[in-house]
């Protein structure tokens, strides 16, 4: 089986995509806009998101510099999660992918319906 180098990207856009695309780190960075959040409290602003994938995309958050989990030392313990100063660069690019997204949406919508449309006649 061949080995892909992940490394290699084709473009620096995909390599980004790599940080914080996915279903869940964009709403994660956006719900730390308004200050760190601990564990629960980040589930029950990310409905449907469970304990392990949360787990896991607020660990790659943290290992790529974006964000920061903070242990307290108290029973029970507990985690506070926030920016970092590069997860905060963030905003100006989201705001632009928010605008582009209500430009857009319609559109895309209408497109996907036509798209489908097009796979029911086939069958």
């Amino acid at each position: 089986m061949k080995r892909i180098d992940k490394t290699a990207r084709c473009c620096p856009a995909e390599e980004a995509m790599e940080v914080f695309g996915g279903k869940w780190r964009v709403g994660s960075i956006h719900h730390l806009a308004d200050g760190p959040l601990r564990f629960n409290e980040f589930r029950a602003r990310l409905p449907g998101i469970t304990q392990k994938m949360l787990t896991q995309q607020l660990r790659h958050l943290q290992r790529s510099g974006l964000i920061e989990g903070r242990q307290f030392a108290v029973i029970p313990p507990h985690v506070k999660y926030s920016l970092m100063s590069l997860g905060k660069t963030m905003f100006p690019l989201l705001e632009q992918i928010t605008r582009w997204s209500k430009k857009h949406m319609h559109g895309l919508h209408a497109a996907a319906v036509a798209y489908d449309a097009t796979l029911g006649s086939r069958l």
